[in-house]
């Protein structure tokens, strides 16, 4: 079963809040990017994305990992997968599994540096970029450096129906403790893993399907980037009035998207323990 869950991110980048949700006043908070760490009874640690590697935001070239930068975007090699997997107390050989949400190149940077242990992706998330060019993968949002040498290391789950459909998804681990559940649109393949405690509190981690929780409480549009970042914007907003409906049904379920403000600063100074949060 799942015992602890953390929180933490790999960077981050202040953005005016418009544009990640439209209509909000214009303030310039920090888009964080998001990784989650849990530990299971029988499978040990294991990952949910690996946003950045040593290299940074470097990992989709020098020249744009430069221009990222230079748009403000933070990085410190402490705050990489890596040290943050040894800031918990745990060696990288000790992760087994790394459950990916997507592989947009925010959330794969750190793959190559996990290369021994199993990648658990959606079938559609790991054939469609690997049927582009490298340049037309990247102008999809995919670096195909951080993982298509990983071949022999991923384990492809078929795509789950969407969370309206089924929001049971797939049981990855067998116990019902970590099911990845269809959240499609913002990429093709994209899932979110709803993850239960042996109390039965649960965390949903919706990855990039809502890009802050107000986009799901409060009913907040999606701005300027989540939009022009979606494979299927119609898509991605019924994946999102499924998030809000879901929402409604299960009010005390903890929502963790991927570059969450709020979420960002709450493990500014560090990795944050989600198991004790209160249900």
């Amino acid at each position: 079963m799942l015992e602890q869950l953390w929180l933490f991110h790999c960077g981050w980048i202040r953005v005016p809040r418009p544009i990640i949700v439209a209509g909000a006043p214009m303030t310039f908070p920090r888009l964080p990017m998001l990784a989650a760490l849990g530990y299971h009874s029988e499978h040990g640690p294991f990952l949910i994305d690996a946003p950045f590697g040593h290299e940074g935001p470097s990992n989709v070239g020098s020249m744009m990992g430069a221009l990222l930068r230079g748009a403000g975007l933070k990085f410190e090699d402490e705050w990489s997968v890596v040290p943050r997997l040894e800031q918990l107390g745990f060696r990288p050989s000790e992760i087994n599994h790394i459950l990916m949400t997507h592989l947009h190149y925010d959330h794969t940077g750190g793959m190559k540096e996990l290369g021994h242990a199993h990648f658990h992706i959606a079938r559609s998330e790991w054939e469609f970029p690997l049927s582009l060019t490298p340049f037309t993968a990247l102008r999809e949002g995919y670096q195909l450096d951080d993982f298509r040498a990983m071949r022999n290391r991923v384990e492809l789950f078929d795509d789950p129906a969407p969370l309206e459909e089924d929001p049971d998804g797939v049981d990855l681990f067998g116990d019902g403790s970590v099911r990845a559940v269809g959240l499609p649109g913002h990429s093709i393949g994209h899932v979110g893993y709803r993850l239960t405690f042996d109390d039965g509190r649960r965390v949903f981690l919706v990855g990039d399907a809502a890009f802050c929780v107000e986009h799901i409480i409060e009913r907040r549009r999606l701005g300027r980037m989540p939009r022009s970042f979606a494979y299927n914007l119609a898509q991605a907003e019924e994946t999102l009035r499924s998030l809000r409906l879901y929402h409604d049904e299960h009010p005390d379920e903890v929502i963790v998207p991927s570059h969450d403000f709020e979420w960002g600063e709450r493990c500014l100074d560090g990795p944050t323990p989600l198991h004790r949060l209160e249900g």
